[in-house]
């Protein structure tokens, strides 16, 4: 072994966290770009077009297995020396004779199609052929930046790949192309990345070397043959399944496969940047095993919990996602949950195999999955069509067995004791949900209940997962190595966790001698108050920003317009949003002065929120009375509730019309949280609770009010119930309260590519409002608590990195704007909505939307102006008779737009 393996692993390990979590990052990116394709052509084409692009698909790739990857993988099993010229050049031509001889059998396989009369079969097979011949160009730049570790740009690509390959197959699907809008994405999204990769990692010079050739021939034929074999595997898909049960029942096979297989983007993140790691400590038999048992462990926290969501809700997802046509393939997820868990625990063995130079391994596996495939389940297809199939499919993954057995006595990697929480936690959580859904008898259009059992068991998993050390352990070393914490990474090839040594004294230093009541840090990942950072909140204009995003699709959505029926989601941005601020705030002013005043709290409140609601309620009841008699009745009957802020209840109970009142459910949530939760958390840090402690309270709290909210939904399904009460709304208020405890308790900053998490989080939110509507089973169960989860994680993103061109861009002029007077837009615009749709119910839409938006923006400002401010001096006099904690306080529902200090 020479000096260059022997070098310290911290710097290895670093720069292979970095590009697991770049292309962790990418692959979660692609996850939602694969589920939304997936939901949109599930809608557009039928379980024919599927089929019928399977066949020319599997068929026209099969040279890719065969003939692509001759010598490239290879390089990168290498010892730690960068591989030679000669053995680039030689990779470059077998890459070349490939793209070759395969665009040779392509134009081949178009010209007889279309000599006999089949031209579209001819253009499927010359777009397919188009993204072979591209798929097959960009294998060695690729594998050139994979070996130089500029994961980045492998990351830039292939999210360019993502993007075109949704944007064209949407596009294509929604003209009626069918299988055609399939095989032209295919086509762009390669072609796009491969021109990438080849701008950004050209081949500079070239040394011909036959031996080099010969070389790189003998040692790829290996893995080489296992992946040809792997691809005639496949192809018992299209030619056994299309031949014995039809294209359609294809179709459905291949639609569910491509669907269940999608959490493996997230494993193929980690296992990509595993094999060259392990190929440079490959001597170090120990290290090496100790790298892939985390590998397995990360893969499985990341695969388990979807898997279980997949198999037990498979009805409720097809239904609620994709259609009622889609249930015939909804059984196939059950089956290739075997499967993904299965690549899950075997993909980081197979790399390690080939990263001592075993690579003979893969090849028997895929023997043996060759032959079990066109054998036993030949059989089984035939004899029991689909669901023969779908035993088949689930039974034959314990061919990895000996694969694991082989690795345990081999490599030492111990994988049924590193993975069995996991897989069994799975086979409860699968089994359980199931099984209830089996026994429980529902009345006529009601949901199963086994998608939320499910989904509360994975939630359950996910805990158990969490809490176990190891697990916790690599999830804090990755962190720390991409936040090049070297003394972090250092510790994770130790003996024992050592908390960081200044924890305390940082904590001491800011807090001073009342360090404040939470004295207890967070065991694991977190520790004390402020430990590492200065975490005050501060004043964040990108938080304005998301107000004004919130607060627009609220607008938005009561215009009722076409394809606005999300836009109520917004109320849970602000809901989230007001438990993180508010929770924030009141630890700050603990840790800093040592107490709470619950009488300024609420004195502060007062100011901001009961100006413009009292001048609602004037406004109100004079416009009211030029209405209808109706109108009249309902806003005289909703004053009472409005001025008490019950008017949420008023909602549920009586079932009745608020008049120009009924927008207030809101705020009446807003101020009944304000009553309840501020005295008990104040309280719990009196009695000195840890953060531990008051987090594990609130995720019991958390828990508990969506377990509440999905019984009470099943038992009677009314949207009334279940939307407008504290005690199902508590939940997403208390989100956003989790959050704010865990942040401001955190030792750590957070990696640079959780900045990400901001976008995406609200990215999956728009999609959300663009296709749900208010009526939609999934919403209430869950949905509005994972919409909570998302906006949370994107406030959380949003403070932690307020420099990032996101939050530049929720910055601007215009969005901090609205954010400022999003309270006055939410309290003035349902009103003026209702009086004109009543006096203009004759005008067109294109007329009658504009006066709305302009009548509800003019009467916001001025409340703002002549209304809101002379109150917010008052209150800015009120902060100011104790010491200032920061400028931080901020909205919650539009309702809570706690502008600047406490």
């Amino acid at each position: 072994m020479n000096a260059s393996t022997a070098a310290d692993p911290v710097g290895l390990g670093a720069r292979t966290a970095r590009g697991a979590a770049i292309l962790a990052a990418r692959q979660a990116f692609g996850l939602v770009a694969s589920a939304v394709a997936s939901i949109a052509l599930a809608r557009l084409l039928h379980a024919h077009d599927f089929g019928e692009f399977a066949v020319i698909n599997a068929v026209v790739f099969l040279p890719a297995s065969l003939f692509g990857d001759f010598g490239i993988g290879i390089t990168l099993v290498r010892p730690f020396e960068e591989p030679s010229v000669q053995e680039w050049t030689a990779a470059g031509d077998l890459t070349t004779r490939a793209v070759q001889v395969c665009a040779t059998l392509v134009a081949l396989a178009a010209a007889g199609a279309t000599a006999l009369g089949y031209a579209r079969i001819a253009m499927l097979i010359v777009l397919c052929g188009l993204g072979l011949t591209a798929r097959l160009s960009r294998s060695l730049p690729s594998a050139r930046l994979q070996r130089r570790g500029e994961f980045g740009q492998i990351a830039i690509a292939e999210t360019i790949e993502n993007i075109g390959y949704v944007t064209v197959v949407v596009a294509l699907a929604a003209a009626g192309t069918g299988a055609l809008a399939l095989a032209g994405a295919v086509a762009v999204k390669e072609c796009a990345a491969a021109l990438w990769l080849q701008l950004r990692a050209p081949q500079r010079q070239r040394q011909q070397e036959p031996q080099a050739v010969r070389k790189l021939l003998r040692l790829g034929i290996p893995p080489q043959l296992g992946g040809a074999l792997i691809a005639l595997t496949d192809l018992f898909q299209p030619i056994a399944i299309g031949a014995l049960l039809g294209v359609s029942s294809l179709g459905y096979v291949s639609w569910a496969y491509s669907t269940a297989l999608t959490p493996m983007l997230l494993v193929s993140a980690l296992d990509r940047v595993l094999l060259p790691a392990l190929s440079k400590i490959q001597h170090d038999p120990q290290r090496s095993a100790l790298w892939v048992e985390r590998a397995i462990r990360l893969n499985c926290a990341a695969v388990v919990p979807m898997v279980v969501v997949l198999a037990a809700a498979r009805r409720d997802l097809v239904l609620v996602l994709f259609g009622r046509q889609w249930l015939p393939a909804a059984g196939f997820f059950v089956a290739f949950a075997p499967a993904i868990v299965a690549t899950a625990l075997s993909a980081p063995i197979l790399h390690a195999f080939n990263a001592v130079g075993k690579t003979k391994v893969g090849m028997y596996l895929s023997i043996r999955w060759f032959a079990l495939t066109w054998t036993i389940g030949l059989a089984a297809t035939a004899i029991g069509g689909r669901v023969g199939f779908g035993w088949f499919y689930a039974v034959v993954q314990l061919g990895y067995a000996p694969l694991w057995w082989k690795a345990s006595r081999e490599l030492g990697v111990r994988v049924l004791r590193t993975s069995a929480p996991f897989v069994a936690g799975a086979v409860v959580a699968v089994g359980a949900a199931t099984g209830f859904d089996s026994l429980v008898s529902r009345p006529p259009g009601m949901q199963s209940l086994a998608a939320h059992v499910g989904i509360a068991l994975t939630a359950l998993v996910g805990v158990v997962a969490l809490w176990n050390r190891d697990v916790l352990h690599d999830i804090q070393v990755v962190l720390s190595s991409v936040s090049n914490r070297t003394a972090q990474a250092q510790a994770r090839y130790g003996a024992a966790d050592q908390p960081p040594a200044n924890a305390g004294a940082i904590a001491g230093a800011i807090a001073g001698a009342n360090a404040g009541p939470i004295a207890g840090p967070i065991a694991g990942p977190f520790a004390g108050p402020f430990a590492g950072d200065d975490r005050r909140l501060g004043y964040h204009k990108a938080l304005d920003g998301l107000r004004a995003f919130a607060v627009v699709a609220v607008l938005i959505y009561h215009l009722h317009l076409p394809h606005t029926g999300g836009g109520f989601l917004g109320v849970d941005i602000f809901f989230a949003l007001s438990g993180f601020l508010i929770t924030s705030l009141l630890i700050e002013e603990q840790l800093i002065h040592g107490a709470v005043s619950l009488r300024k709290f609420y004195a502060r409140r007062a100011y901001r929120l009961a100006p413009a609601l009292l001048g609602l309620l004037v406004f109100a009841l004079v416009v009211a009375r030029f209405g209808d008699a109706k109108l009249t009745e309902s806003t005289w009957f909703g004053l009472p509730f409005a001025l008490t802020y019950t008017t949420n209840w008023a909602a549920t109970i009586t079932g009745r019309s608020l008049g120009l009142f009924q927008h207030t459910w809101s705020l009446a949530i807003e101020e009944q949280f304000y009553m309840l939760w501020p005295p008990l958390l104040v309280w719990w840090m009196l009695r000195k609770q840890s953060a531990r402690t008051i987090m594990t309270k609130l995720g019991v709290a958390i828990g508990a009010g969506a377990t509440w909210t999905a019984w009470l939904w099943h038992q009677n399904p009314s949207i009334d119930r279940v939307y407008y009460p504290l005690d199902t709304r508590a939940s997403e208020l208390l989100i956003g309260a989790f959050g704010a405890v865990a942040w401001m308790y955190s030792s750590k900053r957070l990696p640079r590519f959780c900045k990400w998490i901001a976008p995406a989080g609200l990215g999956c939110v728009a999609v959300a409002m663009a296709f749900a509507v208010t009526g939609d089973g999934w919403l209430y169960p869950y949905g509005l608590t994972l919409v909570a989860v998302l906006s949370t994680a994107a406030v959380i993103a949003i403070v932690a990195f307020p420099d990032t061109r996101f939050n530049r861009l929720l910055s601007a002029a215009p969005l901090r704007h609205l954010g400022k007077i999003s309270y006055g837009l939410y309290v003035w615009h349902f009103p003026v909505y209702e009086l004109a749709q009543l006096r203009g119910v004759k005008l067109p839409v294109r007329y009658l939307v504009p006066m709305e938006l302009a009548g509800s923006y003019l009467l916001a400002v001025a409340s703002y102006r002549w209304i809101e401010q002379p109150f917010l001096r008052r209150k800015a006099r009120l902060a100011a008779s104790q010491p200032a904690i920061g400028e931080g306080e901020s909205a919650a529902v539009p309702a809570l737009d706690i502008t600047r200090a406490a």
